[in-house]
């Protein structure tokens, strides 16, 4: 599969699945007297859909373990002239206001990443994110990081600052 035919499932899933299932949720909840909240949400799916403009494709996922933090993963695509950079990671965030996916956000990560020129590195680095509820289950979220690669040596053509990983994104998302 291409990286737009993986990019379009994921939309598919978030813009029909997601939203049917949070309304069924809604639905079921009301008929038995329940109402559903933000604040009940365990987990949150969301996409970056202006970077597709710049060939630059990401999905996230987070899931609640407290009232105040996730882990979650999250890979990204980006194409750049001299070649294609993937990244992913494995995080832990911790939400400054004590709720989860609401507010500023701390982060640590965790994953590899394969540079334009093929070599691939293990890194790790932190993030700060905020994440602004749009509407009930649907958010906002904006953040940046940078990401230390490990083992990284400086190749021809390589600045030392290419040892790093520099991350912005923008994403719009649902909670579940």
């Amino acid at each position: 599969m291409t990286r737009l035919s993986y990019l379009l499932l994921t939309l598919a899933i978030l813009y029909t699945g997601l939203p049917v299932e949070a309304a069924a949720q809604t639905l079921s909840r009301a008929r038995q007297g329940m109402t559903i909240s933000p604040l009940d949400a365990k987990h949150g799916l969301s996409v970056n859909p202006i970077g597709w403009t710049f060939d630059f494709y990401n999905v996230e996922y987070e899931g609640k373990i407290s009232d105040g933090a996730t882990v979650g993963a999250g890979a990204s695509v980006r194409t750049w002239p001299d070649g294609t950079r993937l990244n992913g990671d494995v995080f832990l965030r911790y939400y400054l206001g004590g709720q989860a996916f609401h507010g500023i956000a701390l982060g640590l990560k965790v994953g590899p990443t394969r540079q334009s020129t093929g070599a691939t590195h293990l890194g790790v680095g932190f993030d700060i994110n905020q994440t602004l509820p749009v509407k009930d289950l649907v958010f906002i979220s904006t953040g940046f990081g940078v990401k230390r690669l490990i083992g990284a040596k400086v190749e021809p053509g390589w600045s030392t600052d290419d040892r790093r990983v520099f991350t912005a994104r923008f994403n719009i998302g649902f909670r579940f």
